[in-house]
């Protein structure tokens, strides 16, 4: 029978786009559920990354390994430690006096990955560019284009790099320099990226001012053993002189 043949069909079809239906749902669902568990991996690796960041930092009083550790973990946090391929350049830069004039700050790298040779030994002054906003707004500034960078444009290691994040070093009025991020990449710096890196920046403010104090301490601890010594010293010489010519006087005096 004809009609019972189209209700067949029809039934079939019908049966057909429920269980396509069931299984596009079962498969949606199953697709939500491993994003789920991607992303609450991605949370507890981002978690461990903090935890080992702060970890590290506060671990050491030497502001040079601070400084080193934070541009480390920084690659860590962005998941570029262990790829060699990506482009990812990085430095910190501080503020020390100008030989030539010790009443003159220039920044000066302190740390780096990816920078020449040359690049190390380039000194800026903070004034102009991205480093310049960095510097006068005390807050984290995004950049476009290095290559066209009033300062950051001498650093061979920066020109081909479309986007830039500087961070600030600062606590309270001090200013110590600056983290400096970059990538070819023009959009790399996304909100989620830059959030992860003004962490590290926090973490790497306080941890570095701990180990200038810590380091402040320790030159005033010398300087003090030294006056202490040299006062011992001075000590030894008027006991050893004073007795020896009152005992002269007074063998002469006898004689």
């Amino acid at each position: 029978d004809p009609t019972i043949m189209l209700i067949s069909l029809l039934a079939a079809f019908a049966l057909g786009m429920l269980l396509f239906a069931l299984l596009s749902w079962l498969r949606g669902r199953q697709a939500r559920a491993a994003y789920q568990r991607q992303s609450a991996q991605a949370q507890r690796e981002r978690a461990q990354t903090i935890y080992r960041l702060v970890s590290s930092l506060s671990a050491t009083l030497n502001y040079e390994k601070v400084l080193e550790t934070a541009l480390d973990m920084s690659a860590s946090a962005l998941s570029v430690a262990e790829d060699p391929n990506d482009r990812l350049v990085s430095a910190a830069l501080l503020y020390e006096a100008d030989e030539n004039d010790p009443g003159k700050m220039r920044l000066r790298v302190a740390s780096a990955r990816r920078f020449t040779p040359a690049d190390l030994r380039i000194e800026l002054d903070g004034a102009q560019g991205l480093v310049g906003r960095t510097i006068d707004q005390a807050e984290a500034q995004l950049g476009e284009d290095l290559a066209q960078d009033t300062e950051l444009s001498r650093i061979v290691a920066l020109r081909t790099c479309k986007s830039a994040y500087s961070i600030p070093l600062r606590t309270g009025l001090d200013t110590y320099g600056v983290l400096l991020f970059a990538h070819p990449d023009p959009a790399y710096f996304q909100p989620e990226r830059c959030e992860l890196l003004d962490m590290i920046g926090s973490q790497s403010m306080i941890a570095l001012q701990n180990a200038r104090l810590y380091q402040d301490l320790e030159q005033e601890k010398e300087r003090m053993l030294e006056i202490q010594e040299e006062a011992r010293k001075k000590l030894a010489r008027d006991l050893h002189d004073g007795p020896t010519q009152s005992i002269a006087a007074i063998a002469m005096r006898v004689n």
